[in-house]
Formats: structure tokens, sequence, C-alpha cells
């Protein structure tokens, strides 16, 4: 339905100027209008509803191997430049021509890949004899890795069939911690919102060991946020905000409004069956919050044993049916219905133009004078001759 309103426009401007137009624009210039117009619409909407859903998920692993090697120079410059001129009298015209030359026989670079097969590091376009990369003598051999990857998540093809929106959404939005993202290979996933415990680094140091101990065996990703919050509605807030995860997540979230002192505890996961996600979930966050007080290392291990025991990620193939139901962006579609408008005014107005031009040609002629006409116009040289029948 948005789609046929999208073109409704479009096809409303071409009626109304042939109608109105007084014989200056032909049935099949309108026509014409209509499946230019109609064919950017369409390839508009398809591609921002795919782009709509598009979103990125993290795969974690090991740094398995660094190295440097060679490869061919980068740095070019014009040499044994030479002016070639073709032509005689006032055609002859001429221009300088140039071979490209190298500043040195090779180049430099440093690499590295994860135990994943992911290129997580590379400096490049070294001239020989460069320093080795401060950043490249940090890497360790075995260190944990992140990459991001992108996935089509079908959730945001219709977020309130599978996620609640919960009112607490408002109310906590400002206190909601924004979805971890990767800065090099890595990122900060164990997260405390209002609270600062003093070993707060060395918990997301044990939780990369953990992601990258389970992350290519299980396809997971764990990340867990510790609030000063005793309302377990936080929770519900910041699942409408995450969209329920990405699709290989399990978020931990653990309410402790008088730390260390744990109030409740919660987990969000695609689990690949739902009697087994529900299962998942409830026995990791009773287990949290039988340990009564926060303890980082204690809260690890219970992850580490439930995710290796229970969780299985969940295909999100099986949630393409979704996909039905993705709309482009408001902001998508007031561009694409302005550039509709804007082309099928533009396409008339050059239509209407040149009909005086093109009196008594046949209406395919009409139309072919006019695209070219376009064509020279949008280039910058001005419209030419129309043709002439015969």
């Amino acid at each position: 339905m948005l789609l046929l309103l999208l073109l409704l426009p479009p096809v409303v401007v071409g009626v109304a100027a042939f109608f109105l137009g007084k014989r200056r624009i032909t049935p099949l210039e309108v026509v014409v209008q209509i499946g230019v117009v109609g064919a950017l619409i369409v390839g508009g909407y398809y591609a921002t509803r795919w782009l709509g859903v598009q979103d990125t998920e993290i795969w974690n692993g090991r740094i398995a191997s660094a190295g440097s090697g060679t490869s061919s120079c980068c740095h070019s410059y014009d040499c044994n430049c030479h002016e070639v001129c073709t032509g005689e009298g006032d055609q002859r015209s001429c221009s300088q021509h140039c071979d490209t030359c190298y500043e040195h026989s090779s180049d430099v670079y440093w690499e590295a890949y994860s135990s994943n097969g992911e290129q997580v590091y590379y400096d490049g376009c070294n001239p020989p004899g460069s320093p080795t990369p401060a950043r490249y003598l940090d890497i360790r051999l075995g260190e944990p890795t992140a990459v991001e990857h992108r996935f089509t998540n079908y959730v945001k093809a219709d977020p309130d069939a599978l996620i609640h929106r919960d009112p607490a959404l408002r109310r906590f939005r400002s206190r909601l911690p924004p979805y971890p993202r990767v800065s090099g290979w890595q990122v900060r996933r164990f997260l405390f919102v209002d609270l600062a415990p003093a070993d707060m680094l060395e918990l997301d140091d044990a939780l990369d060991e953990l992601n990258a101990d389970l992350g290519a065996a299980k396809q997971v990703d764990v990340i867990v946020v510790v609030v000063a919050e005793e309302d377990p509605a936080y929770f519900d807030a910041l699942a409408a905000a995450w969209l329920g995860g990405k699709k290989n997540d399990v978020v931990l979230v653990i309410g402790a409004p008088r730390f260390p002192a744990i109030a409740w505890a919660r987990v969000m996961a695609w689990n690949k069956a739902t009697g087994a996600e529900d299962e998942l979930e409830g026995a990791l966050a009773r287990r949290v919050e039988l340990l009564g007080a926060f303890d980082g290392a204690a809260v690890l291990a219970v992850l580490r044993d439930e995710i290796t025991r229970g969780y299985q990620r969940r295909p999100f193939s099986e949630l393409d049916y979704l996909m039905a139901r993705a709309r482009p962006s408001g902001t998508a579609v007031a561009v694409l219905l302005a550039l509709g408008l804007a082309l099928s005014a533009l396409l008339q107005w050059r239509f209407w133009r040149n009909q005086r031009r093109m009196t008594g040609l046949a209406p395919h002629l009409r139309v072919t004078a006019a695209v070219r006409r376009l064509r020279a116009w949008w280039r910058g040289r001005g419209a030419g001759d129309a043709p002439r029948d015969g």
C-alpha cells in the first residue's frame, strides 16, 4: 500500500500535464515519465527497505597469526613526460603524456589475523626501512579479538512483532548504555551503569577471555550489564532499546541498587528453541540471583557453565517472514516522494518546452528527441536540434 501511495503523485502529475498541456505532451511521453519515475521509486523503496534491516553482530576469536611482508610500491609519480599532438592546422591539438614511476621497488606491510580468518590489523604502504608500528608491537598471539560482521536483522522489519515496547523505555532512556561497538579488535562488554567498581577493567578483560573461548564454538557474544536500579523494568527498557540483542547475543543484566547486593537478574538471548531459551534464561538468572552479592568471577563462571551446557544459537532465517512487514523509514519515504515529484515535474517541463521543435514528428520520435535533449542538458552542453522524420 505504501509503495502504491508513493507511485500515485507521479502518475497524477503525468496525467494532469497531459490533459492541461493543450496537446503539447503526448500520451507516450506521459507513459515514459511514469515509467522512469516509477522505476526510481520502486528501486529506491526496496533498496531502503533492505538497508533498514541490515545490522552487525560481533564474532569472537583470538589472534592466530601476525607478520610482515613486502608488496608493490604505492608511492607513484609521473615521469618521462612528453607532448603528443594530433591533427594539423586549426585541428591540431596537443596534450602531455607521462609514464608512471615508483619511488621504491616494494613497500612493507604488517598484518594480523584472527582464529576466524579475519584480518584484524593491517598497516601497509610503508617505504622500505620504516620502523615497526607501535600498535603492531602491542599485538600478542592468542589475545582475544572481536570483529563486527553484517547480517540481516529481521527483527528490525517489525520490532513490535517480537519485542514488547515497554513504557519504561522513556523513563530509563537516559540511563541505558549504547550497544557495545568494536574499536580495532577490542570492545568493552562488561558495562556498569551508575557504578564504578575498582576491578571493572579486569572484569572486562576476563569477559573477553570468556568470549574468545566460547565465541566460535557456541557462536555467541556475551554482554554483562550491572546497574544500580531496583526496578526490573529497567531490563524491559534495555531489551526494547537493543531489540532483544543481536542474533548471537547472551545479555545478562543485573540490578544492584545497593551494590554489591544483587536485587534481580534477567537475560535476553535468541536461543534456538523457545522452551530451551526460557530454560537457559531462567536458569542463568536464578543462579546469578542466588549469589546474593556481586562477584565478577562467580558471575563469569555461571555464564560459562550455563552457555556451554544450554546455549544453541537460533538461525535468524526462521524470522525471515518478518521481511514482508519491512518498510522504509519516514525520512526515506519523504526523500523518495520529493525525488519522484521533482523528476516528474522536470520531465514534463522538458517535454512541454521541446514540443514546438518537434511539430509534425511521430510520438516515438518526440520522446527520442526529448530524451536526447534531457541528456544534453544534464551534461551541460545545452539542447541540440531535434531529429527530423525521414
